[in-house]
């Protein structure tokens, strides 16, 4: 498949040329080309055939519905009745925690596994949209269009390759630089917490680990029940591993 992208790469590449040369070797590429898009569709028709008889598949529209985030909050620790917990010292009981998208603690291994199953998805998905658009571009030479024909052929593909809107093909790229920063948040967490939300190193500087400002992150407060529920909780991870472009 690298193979044949490749080459509708170079027709497209060839075309937008206004050389001479490149229009006569495009020409003498004609017939190859033609192969490489019928090779193309049988792979797409193929793999959508065989998306259809997968009945673990999931939608690829339920990884953008399935909203995910993940911040560092500063934590008050309460009891049950809603005080403050103290250190020995009478200073007010604080934690760091990674807070999801309904507002639990969530555990830096949870999150970890999360954002890595979201990222390989989206990864996926940004692949075929890619594939789509130089199918649509490829159909569009091999039509003998011309260059704005060419690059209306490849927005054409990138739709229909996945059968998405362009809001979502959107919405994809922006769960992708998302996913980024929640990866850079996390690596960023552990690097300056424990496992209890506890700094490792008392005299770190928070205002700047890694490009990140922990030092004015948004406080909150949880019982100390809530917090060890949320980091005890390592059930399902979110994992859309079976997901099917």
């Amino acid at each position: 498949m690298k193979t044949i992208l490749k080459s509708v790469v170079l027709v497209l590449a060839l075309s937008l040329s206004n050389g001479a040369m490149a229009q006569s070797f495009l020409k003498k590429l004609s017939k190859a080309a033609e192969k490489v898009s019928s090779a193309v569709a049988a792979t797409e028709t193929a793999e959508t055939t065989e998306a259809a008889e997968n009945n673990d598949s999931i939608d690829v529209k339920a990884l953008l519905n399935d909203k995910i985030s993940f911040t560092v909050k500063k934590i008050y620790e309460t009891n049950a009745a809603g005080d403050t917990l103290k250190n020995e010292d009478g200073t007010a009981k604080i934690r760091y925690h990674i807070i999801d998208a309904n507002g639990n603690v969530c555990s830096a291994n949870k999150a970890k596994e999360i954002v890595s199953a979201r990222t390989k998805e989206v990864t996926k998905i940004l692949a075929n949209v890619g594939k789509g658009a130089l199918t649509g571009a490829g159909a569009a030479l091999l039509g003998g269009g011309n260059k704005k024909d060419a690059l209306k052929g490849a927005a054409t593909g990138a739709l229909t390759g996945l059968v998405l809107s362009g809001d979502e093909i959107k919405q994809v790229k922006k769960l992708n630089s998302e996913l980024k920063e929640y990866k850079k948040t996390i690596e960023a967490y552990e690097k300056t917490f424990n496992e209890e939300g506890e700094m490792k190193d008392a005299n770190a500087d928070l205002s700047d680990v890694d490009g990140i400002d922990f030092e004015n992150v948004e406080a909150m407060s949880k019982t100390t029940e809530d917090i060890m529920k949320g980091l005890e909780d390592e059930g399902d991870a979110g994992s859309l591993d079976d997901i099917t472009i």
